[in-house]
């Protein structure tokens, strides 16, 4: 990237697992704004390869971090999720782009793009992620070994604190609200953004 290139803001949501990240996120940005992330986890019935992530080996990922392709990357419940060098410099100067990661990953990329990355915390309560993961028919296990690492989780909106720009956003209200809510802080960067070049 050369210092004219004009660089658009990385949004990178962060919350406790079984917060919504996700959902939210799919509701608020368009698709192809999704820095998209490779891991070895196994891939669910309802993703695909290529658009929710990259599912690759764990050979395959610890390949990619010894040829320093990744830009983060991070262990999150005995899986490998990172982010590709190539993707953020290919759309970073083409249109926003937003992602869904640990206080680590963000941290990494802050590292090496500064101001420019927005943090994000949706917050959520213990109570509501229980009840969300029992509709959602998560099994047992699963819903006992996200609230286990509720308390972990949570500490990320304390360590964001010093940033100054980070938003922390009320994920209990309904979906839609916590969507608005999103999609404003969104449009308050972009546009500030084009008024910056």
């Amino acid at each position: 990237m050369t210092g004219a290139e004009r660089v658009y803001p990385i949004f990178i949501i962060m919350g406790a697992s079984g917060s919504g990240k996700t959902k939210i996120t799919e509701l608020a940005f368009p698709r192809e704004e999704k820095l998209v992330s490779f891991t070895t986890r196994k891939k669910r019935w309802n993703e695909k390869n290529g658009v929710d992530y990259y599912f690759i080996s764990r050979e395959q990922f610890e390949q990619l971090i010894q040829e320093k392709k990744l830009i983060e990357y991070d262990l999150y419940d005995d899986n490998y999720y990172g982010v590709g060098r190539a993707e953020v410099m290919e759309k970073v100067t083409k249109h926003s782009v937003y992602n869904v990661l640990t206080l680590k990953g963000f941290e990494a990329i802050r590292a090496e793009f500064g101001e420019q990355v927005i943090p994000i915390f949706l917050d959520v309560s213990k109570e509501n992620i229980l009840k969300r993961l029992k509709k959602r028919s998560e099994s047992m296990e699963s819903i006992q070994k996200r609230s286990a690492i509720y308390e972990k989780d949570m500490e990320i909106k304390q360590q964001l604190q010093k940033y100054s720009n980070v938003h922390i956003i009320d994920g209990d209200r309904e979906i839609q609200a916590t969507v608005t809510e999103l999609k404003a802080i969104i449009d308050h960067y972009e546009n500030r953004s084009e008024q910056l070049f």
